[in-house]
């Protein structure tokens, strides 16, 4: 996606152009501004309310129809340059990803656009996002460090098209599983501000099963005398009872003689309601 240039025209050096020429210099060391993003006021008296940024959405001439915009404003302004959208088709077909950087800023955040007729978005009707910190995606241990902590999807993606065909979308810092396609102009703090884990230290290598210095908890006796054999099964591998190739539930009612056999007392299945991921979870 290429990044939105700056571009300003000045007439005569009226008062109202060098206060202009001023907010541009300033600029000039903003991290979103060295990342070629238009930058717009967020804060103070140029904010328009909630209700007045929304109407100002519906054909803005930096929006195309087709594209979903997501919109991700954060508690420090000044932080946007560290994270990106990466985003996939979902359904119909479970495309590859890919990374999105923010277009523009205003108040409701850093804006990330997404061309919903490229080949490989057109006829999305479910859109798979994450918010990623960008110096994660080339981790050697493979994880990334995302705002929402997991994959958030968007359903029924094509039922949330404006007027102006265009799709918006809002998260916030912390909370982007709950997104809005409505602004509400939410604002966000510092969710760190109260924490207190400073005031705790942790301990590396410590041995639990020291009863001399870590004290039994008042349930471990009975649950040490009292518990029975578990037995944990993954249903969509366990037994296929209708050959579909996955496991399910009558498969293992079919195989219940079998786990009895081992003198199991308690069986742990894992979820079997419909989940993106293959455990359930």
């Amino acid at each position: 996606m290429e990044n939105t240039k700056k571009s300003s025209h000045f007439g005569s050096f009226s008062l109202l152009a060098l206060a202009a020429l001023m907010t541009l210099s300033a600029l000039g060391s903003d991290p979103s501004a060295q990342a070629g993003w238009t930058a717009h006021a967020a804060t103070g008296s140029s904010s328009m309310s909630a209700e007045e940024y929304e109407d100002s959405l519906t054909g803005a001439s930096w929006v195309q129809s087709g594209h979903l915009y997501i919109h991700y404003l954060r508690e420090d302004p000044n932080s946007y340059s560290l994270w990106s959208v990466w985003a996939w088709q979902k359904v119909p077909e479970d495309h590859a990803g890919q990374t999105f950087n923010w277009v523009r800023t205003d108040q409701s955040g850093a804006i990330a656009d997404i061309n919903l007729n490229a080949t490989d978005f057109a006829g999305t009707t479910k859109l798979g996002f994450l918010i990623v910190l960008t110096s994660s995606q080339s981790s050697t241990s493979g994880m990334w460090t995302s705002d929402s902590g997991g994959d958030v999807y968007v359903t029924e993606l094509p039922t949330h098209v404006r007027s102006d065909g265009t799709i918006h979308l809002f998260a916030t810092q912390g909370n982007s599983l709950d997104y809005t396609f409505t602004y509400t102009g939410e604002s966000v703090t510092d969710p760190y501000a109260n924490d207190k884990g400073g005031d705790f230290v942790s301990k590396n290598n410590v041995n639990s099963s020291l009863t001399n210095v870590y004290s039994p908890a008042p349930t471990s006796q009975d649950f040490y005398q009292n518990v029975g054999v578990g037995y944990q099964i993954q249903v969509a591998s366990y037994a296929d009872s209708d050959g579909d190739g996955f496991g399910d539930l009558q498969g293992i009612i079919d195989k219940l003689s079998y786990i009895d056999s081992l003198n199991v007392d308690v069986i742990w299945l894992t979820p079997v309601q419909e989940c993106e991921s293959y455990h359930g979870y």
